[in-house]
């Protein structure tokens, strides 16, 4: 249950509680500003190899024409040679602190680099990091701090290579403790440690986008190179291919990186992805990329500073604001609708508009409404203290509809929570993890990580953390039916709140959180008991079978019998724990009844609650929520009030 205040508590205890119900929409997703792209700048100009740094006051971008190196501090404005050689063809630029811009880039077989200490306005001269065995395929670089500590990486001979600058003094190059056939690009940002994406193929020579991270003290120690994780991948012989990557650290980790397919009919696609900001880069829980409309071989790079966004090729460039103020619109509802269930949650809030401000929502202050706008939804009353709310509760917006009847005219707004998120998500390919890699709540954060939803942990089973399954996700497959069948080997629950969902165990000694029929008053009550769809659990692993029965239940229906079959189940130790958590995530399953009563702003799925309700004989009786609705409406049929689904503790 979200924490509420005494003041809150008490109004929504009351009598006589007067309603507060706070509904804005903003430019997110998953609470993470949605970039909305704007071209910015147009030339006639060759896709060259490039890149971009973005500090507070320009967007400073390079480029290799025709084997020399060149420089231009904000697009349009000219470029500037950085070299009198020809014989550049990798190029790679960072900028820090609103003062040093470092352009590292090759002359065949050597590593040179210039920079600049008054932000781009001159550079020192051409310098040599080092000579290589063979010309880079690819090349990085990125600040460690202020003071000009640095990193270089780059691809010699299919392995990465790095040397790092310290107190203005180069050491020796280093190469990486990983493997993979070949390297085609590479990108690099640090926050704590090196944080490196590159492209090219894995040591199967299927295609990949990987991450790795280069140790400087935070999470890895220095030089440590963390194990290679997939970002993206394709098969041998699909012809497709990614190159061209390039990392940033905004508002949270954003990545670009182009796909190209060969066959008929071929393409050269940017894609973009990110993940939420309160994940770490070693997670590895991006979203599923998304397509940019653009051809390019050599892809976009993306930079930003505090407040916007940039893409940047030689020819044009794009910016996104990374604010997403919200736009409230709390003064004219009419109307709002919740229904919270297990694995869905909807919206429908109604808004006035019979001055019709709402009828051109590209104009004016509600352009913001859109489809996929976040739609953050707060339950309150009125207090001694003002109004008081319970913030929580998101959705994102599916259906815009305008309503006209009786002379009145509405606007309708129909939304769905996270849940909805993660069904969208399909496998675009086959996702297998092999017995051992991970355990199931680490597929679980891969599966939601698709949907840019974090997974967090919170009282989980051991089983949840122990058990690593071989499992696979089939092309097509959704994101919640991957999720349920993940489940299905846990007795625990998963839920939506907002922008993050939790893993947990939900036990039968749980204390409840909130008591109705005492201090909150019940409307109406209905109680029931039920059966079980399934009261006998047959487990069938490898070479091992176990059963659990609910005796009682049989005895008063017969069997029902619930049979798995899953070759993970190797010892009579799991398959005796799945056929226990099978019994139980049954019994999770059965409605119990369902209050009636004046709105709880703090109530969430998978609470405990206790009732009393002497008329049907019940004290202080448990059960958890298991489904939600709130109602409001003003007017003279005004109404304030939540139906609770109740289950089984």
């Amino acid at each position: 249950m979200r924490t509420l205040s005494s003041t809150l508590l008490a109004a929504q205890k009351a009598t006589s509680g007067v309603p507060y119900v706070e509904v804005k929409v903003s430019n997110r997703v998953a609470n993470i500003t949605r970039l909305r792209w704007a071209s910015q700048y147009s030339a006639s100009l060759p896709d060259d190899e490039h890149g971009a740094a973005a500090d507070a006051s320009y967007l400073h971008r390079v480029r290799v024409r025709a084997g020399t190196p060149q420089y231009e501090r904000n697009a349009g404005s000219g470029w500037s040679a950085l070299s009198a050689g020809t014989d550049a063809s990798r190029i790679a630029i960072a900028a820090v602190n609103n003062q040093r811009v470092m352009v590292v880039y090759n002359r065949a077989a050597a590593i040179y680099y210039r920079e600049s200490t008054d932000q781009g306005a001159s550079f020192g001269s051409e310098t040599l990091i080092l000579t290589l065995s063979a010309t880079p395929a690819a090349l990085a670089v990125a600040y460690k701090n202020t003071t000009g500590d640095l990193a270089v990486i780059w691809e010699e001979g299919n392995n990465l290579k790095r040397i790092r600058r310290t107190s203005g003094a180069f050491g020796s190059a280093a190469t990486w403790t990983r493997s993979v056939n070949s390297i085609n690009g590479v990108t690099v940002q640090h926050s704590g440690d090196f944080h490196i994406v590159l492209t090219g193929t894995d040591t199967s020579n299927r295609p990949v986008v990987s991450s790795t991270v280069l140790g400087d003290g935070f999470f890895y120690s220095v030089d440590t190179w963390a194990a290679l994780q997939q970002i993206a991948e394709a098969e041998t012989g699909s012809n497709v291919s990614f190159g061209a990557p390039s990392l940033a650290v905004l508002d949270t980790y954003r990545l670009v990186f182009v796909e190209s397919y060969s066959g008929t009919t071929a393409y050269r696609r940017p894609q973009w992805t990110w993940f939420p900001p309160s994940q770490t880069f070693v997670d590895n829980a991006w979203r599923e990329p998304v397509p940019f409309d653009l051809d390019s071989d050599k892809g976009v790079a993306i930079t930003g500073n505090t407040s916007t966004a940039y893409l940047s090729r030689p020819d044009r460039t794009w910016s996104a604001s990374l604010s997403s103020p919200s736009t409230d619109l709390t003064d004219d509802v009419l109307e709002l609708a919740l229904q919270l269930r297990r694995y869905r949650g909807q919206a429908r809030v109604t808004l006035r508009n019979d001055d019709g401000r709402y009828n051109n929502l590209l104009g004016g202050g509600y352009s913001v409404i859109t489809h996929g706008a976040q739609l953050e939804v707060s339950p309150g009353y009125r207090t001694a203290n003002g109004n008081e709310k319970s913030s929580g509760l998101k959705f994102w917006i599916d259906r815009i509809e305008h309503t006209s009847e009786g002379g009145k005219a509405t606007l309708v707004l129909h939304a769905s929570d996270a849940w909805a998120l993660v069904e969208r998500w399909r496998a675009r390919r086959q996702h297998h993890w092999a017995a051992g890699d991970d355990s199931v709540s680490q597929i679980m954060r891969f599966v939601f990580g698709r949907a840019a939803i974090e997974l967090q942990n919170v009282g989980v089973s051991s089983t949840a953390i122990s058990h690593r399954p071989r499992f696979t996700i089939h092309p097509g497959e959704d994101g919640v039916q991957a999720v349920r069948r993940l489940l299905a080997m846990l007795p625990d629950t998963a839920r939506i709140a907002g922008e993050l969902a939790y893993l947990s165990e939900p036990k039968t000694a749980d204390a409840s959180v909130y008591t109705y029929g005492t201090g909150h008053a019940i409307f109406r009550a209905r109680h029931a008991s039920q059966g079980l769809a399934a009261n006998r659990a047959q487990v069938f692993g490898s070479g091992v079978l176990s059963e659990r029965f609910d005796w009682p239940d049989i005895q008063d229906q017969f069997d029902r019998l619930r049979q798995v079959f899953d070759l993970n189940m190797t010892t009579a130790t799991k398959a005796d724990q799945r056929a226990q958590d099978t019994l139980r995530q049954e019994g999770l399953e059965l409605i119990l009844g369902e209050l009636l009563t004046p709105a709880n702003c703090g109530q969430e799925l998978g609470d405990v609650i206790a009732v009393t309700d002497p008329n049907v004989g019940l004290s202080a009786q448990k059960y958890r929520v298991v489904g939600l609705d709130l109602s409001y409406a003003r007017g003279p049929r005004a109404v304030y009030e939540q139906r609770l689904m109740l289950g089984e503790v």
